[in-house]
């Protein structure tokens, strides 16, 4: 069993029955430890590696509390990639938050243990109410969803893609600004938050007033949208002091036909999903086709955006925010959105159920056609027992 990995053994696990008899939970628990232990003593001489040829170099308390707070492109990254220890899968960088990769959860760190991306922190971690700091992408790693005519041109002259990205990286999903810090966090939760700091601050206005006052500031934030809209555009934009005649070619022809099979093979996928199940296509960015453990636990709706801190300030006429709510503390749970209210109880239920199926001896009883069969091996249990040290200290930290 050594010799597998943990997808693998619990693929093996719920195949039959002996095999769920003859792999328990206990050895289950002590594989992931085990292959756990293995990346954490991976990372530490990772980590020493880079140290030898990095060797830091201290200015001063003052110094570093300036270099760590006014440009967050310096922040130090030794690596690329990091591991997440809920799904045990190694990510790029863009896949955490910056307080899941840096500092006491970074390469080699303390508490690397306790590192989670971010679709492990939507299923088993209290994020709700809360606005994380992303981590900086430099520009050539960006990706951009783009027009289907800028798509044609760029794979007529230049021999690239014709598919988008899944998703957008390193980009604002609102204004499409990539200079400044991005958050992440809750759209509902933020667009409760204006229309109840709105309506506190016109309160004592009457019902025409109030209109009117609606309408002019929805106007100016549409403008002051816009023109943020056109300053990330224009710092895209690549700037040609004379103008040449003629067109310039870029790729070979191999590589244009290679984009169109791309296409056509992206095409026939998504028209077959969707003859299979009538929905959407299936989630192919980061996920490649083999069976995955961490996929037997839906994912809740995902009502988080990336965005910049000037789209997370709130619209109020009579008051100006000089940061957004993402610079502020957590909001308290009775102004959350419906949908975290409602992830937010689901959670601590199925924490609570599964803590009852524990402590009840006959839980699998019924083997392969029993109720805990699905989640046989307690895999909810395994990712929160090995996360909630992490969230003891979140919540110390908070």
């Amino acid at each position: 069993m050594h010799y597998l990995d943990f997808d693998t053994l619990l693929a093996l696990r719920q195949t039959c029955r002996a095999m769920y008899s003859l792999l328990t939970p206990d050895i289950v628990r002590r594989v992931r430890s085990s292959f756990i232990q293995t990346s954490l003593k991976s990372e530490e001489e990772q980590f020493r590696a880079y140290r030898t040829v990095n060797p830091r170099q201290r200015l001063g308390h003052l110094w570093d509390l300036l270099y760590a707070a006014f440009d967050f492109r310096l922040v130090e990254r030794p690596a690329n990639e990091l591991r997440c220890y809920g799904c045990l899968e190694a990510k790029p960088l863009w896949c955490f938050v910056e307080r899941m990769s840096n500092r006491g959860t970074g390469l080699g760190a303390k508490f690397a243990q306790d590192r989670m991306c971010k679709d492990c922190m939507r299923r088993y971690r209290d994020i709700e109410g809360r606005w994380y700091k992303e981590n900086w992408v430099k520009k050539s790693d960006m990706v951009r969803k783009v027009s289907r005519g800028r798509r044609i041109r760029q794979w007529a002259f230049e021999g690239q893609s014709l598919v988008n990205p899944e998703e957008e990286i390193g980009v604002c999903a609102k204004c499409g600004s990539g200079t400044f810090e991005l958050w992440w966090g809750c759209v509902a939760c933020f667009e409760r938050e204006e229309k109840r700091r709105q309506d506190q601050d016109l309160q004592e206005l009457n019902g025409l007033h109030r209109k009117i006052v609606n309408v002019v500031e929805a106007w100016r934030m549409r403008g002051e949208m816009n023109e943020r809209q056109h300053q990330a555009a224009g710092a895209r934009r690549t700037r040609k002091w004379f103008f040449v005649p003629g067109i310039a070619w870029k790729g070979s022809f191999s590589d244009r036909k290679a984009a169109l099979v791309e296409w056509k093979d992206s095409k026939s996928k998504i028209h077959h999903h969707k003859h299979l199940s009538g929905g959407p296509g299936p989630d192919t960015g980061r996920r490649g086709s083999h069976w995955r453990a961490v996929d037997q636990i839906p994912l809740p709706k995902n009502r988080r955006e990336l965005r910049c801190s000037s789209c997370w300030v709130p619209n109020c006429p009579r008051r100006t925010y000089l940061l957004g709510l993402a610079y502020e503390g957590p909001l308290p749970k009775e102004r959350w959105c419906a949908g975290c209210q409602q992830d937010h109880e689901v959670r601590h239920a199925r924490k609570e159920e599964r803590k009852l199926r524990k402590a009840s001896a006959d839980a699998n009883a019924e083997g392969v056609f029993g109720d805990g069969w699905p989640d046989g091996l307690e895999l909810g249990s395994l990712f929160d027992e090995q996360g909630a040290g992490g969230r003891a200290r979140s919540r110390d930290d908070n």
